[in-house]
């Protein structure tokens, strides 16, 4: 899915090296942000934050 009508779906790609690959990285505003290969390990792919939520878009674990 790329977008909700107006409100375009980005996701982790080939360019975000370090990162958990096909994972959503921002929903409009909202960027999420996941424990990486800098990490521990367990933690690996798990969300680590959500920023930029509004009354309109919003995310929640």
């Amino acid at each position: 899915m790329k977008s909700i009508g107006p409100i375009q779906i980005k996701y982790n790609n080939v360019f975000d090296i370090h990162d958990p690959a096909d994972k959503v990285k921002s929903i409009g505003n909202v960027k999420i942000t996941y424990f990486n290969a800098f990490d521990a390990q367990r933690l690996f792919g798990k969300i680590k934050s959500i920023k930029g939520n509004s009354k309109k878009i919003y995310v929640t674990k």
